[in-house]
């Protein structure tokens, strides 16, 4: 009788033990797919930080084209993008003080 139930111990906690390996598994590779999505997205933070000093020179360039020449299908790329402009010069230090 107790060769039996250590007979139905051992299997039972090879059961379990083949289970939490099972499981292990699993997560291991989701966990491996989550690394990879989230590498890709730093990859593309990191390509867009690289890439924003020259949108910013390419929007002010813009802007002032857009401003210069009165040109209202350029103003309205640029809203359509998020910049605002406008079209009132800002105002010099000496005219301020008069």
């Amino acid at each position: 009788m107790n060769l039996h139930w250590q007979s139905l111990a051992t299997t039972g906690i090879g059961l379990l033990v083949l289970a939490g390996a099972i499981g292990d598994s699993a997560l291991s590779q989701h966990n491996r797919a989550a690394q990879q999505a989230l590498n890709a997205q730093a990859q593309y933070v990191q390509q867009a930080q690289a890439l924003e000093p020259l949108y910013r020179d390419m929007a002010k360039s813009l802007a002032e084209l857009a401003v210069k020449h009165n040109d209202p299908q350029l103003l309205q790329v640029l809203t359509n993008q998020g910049i605002s402009v406008s079209l009132d010069p800002p105002s010099s230090p000496a005219t301020a003080k008069r």
